[in-house]
């Protein structure tokens, strides 16, 4: 099995798009997206001029990606991790840690030193985060409808 680790590239987002198809509209997101929306989804986030993103490939075929954007706060500059997702059949093969690893590693070089995301709670989602450092934080209201 050859992995290997690079920039995201729009020419591959049709690729990403049916990955993350593949991971958020099974357990436990069961999500409803559709090629054309997770595509727009995806061309959205990588058309920020402060965009970031990661993917792993197996034999040239994306198996995962970590995608998000930095963002000015008021005394430094931070990365909001937006899609984190890894193909079911991969996953707990450390690619998830190598690419939120490489992702650091390029952060880093850039003197960012904090991300922050939302994640639902549980052992695959919030736990894999936990396990890497991350901490949750009880101070976050969000709403769900307008």
């Amino acid at each position: 099995m050859n992995i290997t680790m690079e920039n995201m590239k729009k020419e591959r987002i049709a690729d990403y798009a049916e990955l993350y198809m593949s991971v958020f509209n099974a357990p436990p997101w069961n999500d409803l997206w559709s090629e054309d929306t997770a595509q727009r989804r995806i061309s959205e986030m990588m058309s920020a001029d402060t965009f970031i993103g990661k993917a792993a490939y197996i034999d040239d075929v994306p198996v995962g990606f970590i995608i998000g954007q930095t963002e000015q706060g008021d005394v430094s500059v931070q990365f909001c991790l937006r899609e984190f997702c890894v193909k079911t059949t991969a996953q707990n093969k450390g690619i998830g840690t190598s690419l939120l690893n490489a992702l650091k590693a390029d952060l880093k070089k850039q003197g960012i030193t904090h991300i922050y995301l939302i994640t639902s709670h549980g052992e695959n989602t919030e736990g894999f985060y936990q396990r890497r450092g991350f901490k949750t934080v009880s101070e976050i209201v969000m709403t769900n409808d307008l």
